[in-house]
Order: C-alpha cells, then sequence, then structure tokens
C-alpha cells in the first residue's frame, strides 16, 4: 500500500474531500484487524410522555411583565394542570446495522432529538473556537497510550504511518470539519445568536459538527437540513456517508422530505407514521415494497 504524504492539513486533503479510504486502511492494517463496530437494536419499544392540556378559553403567552409573573406562580400554587399520555412509539422492532447509513423519514414530535434539532452554542465564540472546545472536551489534549501499543501487528513502517495519519487527524480535527461542512469562509465569525453572528444555515452546520468529536461509533442526528439548500445537505450527508463505510460507524438521519440526489446516498430508511413501522429495509427496494403493497 502506498503511503501517502500526511505532513500538514492540506496533505489529509489531497485524495478529496471525503477520501477516509486510506486513513482507514492504513488503521485496520495497523491493528490486524477490522475496526470495531456497533449495531444499534431494539424490541417491542414503546415511548409516553405527558403532555398538558390546554384549557377551553386559555390565552396564548402574555406580554412578561411583573403582574403576569405573579399570576403565573399563584396558578400554579392554587391549581392542578391537566395532563394527557401521549405515546410517541407503539412497540416497534428494528435494526440500525453498522458500516450503512440509515434515512429516517417520520413527523417526530420537538421532545425527540438526535443530534440536537436546536442551535445552541456559546454566542461569542468563533466557528474555529467552538469546533476546538468540543475537540477539547471529547480529549483533544493527545492521543490515549493505548493508540499507539494497539497499532502494532503489522510492520513497523505501516504502524507508524498509521500512527501519524491518527495524529494528523486528531491535530487538525477542527480544522478538517471547518473543511469538510464548508464552513471555511466564517471560520472567524462569532457563532452569535438571533441577533448576530453566522447565517442559519451555518449554525445549523456547526451543530452538526460539534457532535463528530470524540471516538464515537454510532451517531444520531435530527433534522441536519434545517435552514440548508440542497447543495449543502448533499455534502454533509456524503461526508457521513465515507464515514460510515471506511470507519465502520452507524449513522441514523432524521430528514424532511429530502430531495433525490439526497435520498440516494442512504443505504436503509426507515418510514414511520403515528409511531409506527412502515417499512425499514434498503433505500432501493422502497418502492418496489409499496408497489407490492398496492399503492
Amino acid at each position: 500500500m502506498a503511503l501517502p504524504n500526511i505532513s500538514n492539513f492540506d496533505s489529509l486533503l489531497a485524495d478529496g474531500k471525503f477520501a477516509f479510504e486510506n486513513v482507514a486502511l492504513a488503521i485496520e492494517t495497523a491493528l490486524g484487524s477490522p475496526l470495531p463496530e456497533v449495531e444499534i437494536s431494539f424490541r417491542d419499544l414503546h415511548i409516553t410522555a405527558r403532555l398538558p392540556l390546554a384549557k377551553p378559553g386559555s390565552k396564548g403567552p402574555q406580554v412578561p411583565t411583573i403582574w403576569t409573573h405573579i399570576q403565573q406562580k399563584l396558578m400554579k400554587c392554587f391549581s392542578n394542570p391537566e395532563t394527557t399520555e401521549k405515546e410517541i412509539l407503539h412497540g416497534i422492532t428494528g435494526v440500525f446495522k453498522p458500516s450503512r447509513i440509515t434515512l429516517l423519514l417520520a413527523r417526530l414530535p420537538r421532545i425527540v432529538a438526535y443530534t440536537n434539532q436546536k442551535d445552541e452554542h456559546e454566542p461569542h465564540l468563533s466557528v474555529q473556537e467552538t469546533f476546538e472546545f468540543a475537540h477539547a472536551c471529547c480529549g483533544g489534549a493527545d492521543l490515549d497510550p493505548w493508540v499507539a501499543k494497539a497499532l502494532k501487528n503489522t510492520s513497523e513502517e505501516q504502524s507508524d504511518h498509521a500512527l501519524k495519519i491518527i495524529r494528523a487527524q486528531h491535530k487538525h480535527a477542527a480544522d478538517l470539519r471547518v473543511h469538510l461542512l464548508g464552513l471555511s469562509r466564517c471560520k472567524d465569525t462569532m457563532v452569535g445568536n438571533a441577533m448576530s453572528g453566522v447565517s442559519g444555515g451555518e449554525r445549523k452546520r456547526v451543530t452538526t459538527g460539534e457532535m463528530t468529536f470524540g471516538r464515537k461509533r454510532a451517531m444520531l442526528l435530527d433534522k441536519i437540513s434545517t435552514g440548508l439548500d440542497a447543495a449543502t445537505t448533499y455534502d454533509i450527508v456524503n461526508s457521513l456517508k465515507s464515514l460510515t463505510r471506511y470507519f465502520k460507524a452507524n449513522i441514523v438521519v432524521s430528514l424532511q422530505q429530502p430531495p433525490p440526489e439526497v435520498f440516494n446516498l442512504f443505504d436503509d430508511v426507515l418510514i414511520m407514521n403515528s409511531g409506527r413501522i412502515m417499512y425499514h429495509g434498503p433505500r432501493d427496494q422502497v418502492q418496489e415494497y409499496f408497489q407490492n403493497m398496492g399503492f
């Protein structure tokens, strides 16, 4: 196997934006075994939540004043809010296989979150600083000592090369995410909030990038296309698919009405309706399945 140059950040990307194959192959060769995998399975899964009932004639949100604040506190003290039980999932069973990326198509309530649909960040940090902070929180200071010890199942040259690749990726982890998510133009801009900072679409990409730090074998992402155009969504999902393929990750992504080019990137599709599974299987068999059902 040819040993590519990985001396700096630019050389890591020399084989293309989504070239993880050489990195994964070098690591597996040095390990002497395939990368570890995680399978996610669930059986007869029920999820319920208690939700408050709106009272007849009740008004919407009131203007916050001292009087309305006191009124709300008094109402909580002297009245018991009525609630109802809402079943979110109705005894579903399934499995998410490693090395495959799954598209989840369903109407999900706001109480369900994977990689959070809400973009919650420290507004005074730049995009680059946000990623660097996330990397530091996930053990970004240095590689664990066991990593070097594990890469001893091949020649010394290949072991050293695999270790250099891992260290280069570790060192440039924040820069790689900035590049892969198309955030280079705004990397020094504050993330901000509703009043200032990067755009809503860029903030959504920051949210997605934050959750990719650390040695996670499984990732669950909720509506990552919110505020993004089709081209950006395609780039993000394509990058996630490469991560799935070469690093044996298990990724489930919830999207609403993905365009055909994005839909075709997925291996499997899980379609849900009213908390029940309508279809869970290969993406290229969805149409045939529903045609056989008479649709």
